[in-house]
């Protein structure tokens, strides 16, 4: 069985390289530069788990967290992957 990561991360190096290292590692990877249409990707792919920077483009990702934290796909794990390292940030992410 192939894992599915939806990934979402706007910085257009940051998102083909890691894409590119997560497909040489097996895995099925949904690549988006933003997160407006989550949840319509959501249902189109059906992740195993989300990757998600918090800092994006017109929603940012703790908005998204609060969205899926609220949804039938709250049960989906998300790894964050971002610059933000202040704890408060931290926190706020959990």
């Amino acid at each position: 069985m192939v894992h599915k990561i939806l990934f979402i991360e706007d910085d257009d190096f940051n998102r083909e390289v890691i894409t590119e290292y997560l497909q040489l590692q097996g895995y099925d990877v949904c690549a988006l530069p933003h997160g407006l249409t989550i949840k319509r990707d959501l249902a189109d792919f059906q992740p195993d788990l989300i990757l998600l920077d918090l800092k994006l483009p017109e929603v940012d990702g703790f908005t998204l967290i609060e969205k899926l934290k609220k949804s039938q796909w709250a049960t989906i794990p998300i790894v964050i992957l971002s610059a933000y390292s202040f704890p408060a940030d931290k926190k706020r992410a959990l």
